[in-house]
């Protein structure tokens, strides 16, 4: 009696082995989950998320600024990354501590290597994740008539891998975009592209000279060098 018993709970055991090895995918886990019963908790983990890529900042390295404050006061070779996601100044104190600080109080910073300079206008795109008291935009030229700026944005794109489909995407991203920005007269400001059609259209005071010039020195206006080029030779006019 005792040794049909082993044998039958040996058969039993060996026939569970089986199942348990033929099913995969989905008609595991629902047959697990029956196993489980109506009580149980069952716990999964998707371990497949990878973290975050990219960085929030124009530059993700400590460079010296002078940074010149909403008052006019200015401060020279102060260490300065600025994340321009959250439209916010870190700098470093004497101690080498990080202080993050909200861009409400600074006019104006200049890179000391790189010779970048960001100067504060109201905030110009639908950036919904920072505060609407002015943002710091690149100021790739400044003339007496006109003033090119450059809007660094960073957009997150968020990791995409549940489901049947998706990209298979295991980590967010913080992708580097840019907009371009007219300035006229020093008060209104334009949204531009960079090609020929859209900057002869924003300066069209002066359109028939300035296609005579393109004609003559063939710019690349889908470049920064060519169109601060063709800004530069529409101050002469």
């Amino acid at each position: 009696m005792c040794k049909k018993f082993f044998i039958s709970y040996f058969l039993f055991l060996s026939s569970v082995s089986v199942l348990f090895a033929q099913l995969s995918g989905q008609d595991a886990f629902v047959n697990t989950m029956t196993l489980a019963g109506q009580g149980n908790i069952v716990r999964t983990w998707d371990n497949r998320y990878q973290g975050m890529k990219g960085h929030p900042y124009v530059k993700n390295t400590w460079e010296n600024a002078q940074i010149v404050s909403i008052d006019g006061k200015v401060y020279q070779d102060v260490p300065l990354k600025y994340d321009v996601y959250s439209n916010l100044a870190v700098v470093k104190n004497s101690k080498g501590d990080s202080i993050v600080t909200e861009v409400v109080n600074i006019r104006e910073f200049t890179f000391k290597s790189s010779k970048m300079t960001f100067v504060k206008e109201p905030l110009l795109d639908n950036s919904d994740n920072i505060k609407n008291y002015g943002k710091l935009y690149e100021q790739l030229f400044a003339g007496k008539k006109v003033a090119l700026l450059k809007n660094h944005r960073k957009v997150l794109l968020q990791a995409d891998y549940q489901g049947g489909y998706s990209a298979n995407r295991r980590y967010d991203e913080l992708i580097e975009e840019y907009d371009y920005y007219l300035k006229k007269n020093g008060a209104t400001i334009e949204k531009i592209k960079l090609n020929e059609k859209n900057l002869l259209k924003a300066l069209s005071d002066k359109e028939k000279e300035l296609k005579e010039y393109l004609k003559k020195e063939k710019l690349n206006l889908k470049t920064e060098i060519g169109v601060i080029r063709l800004l530069q030779y529409y101050e002469t006019l």
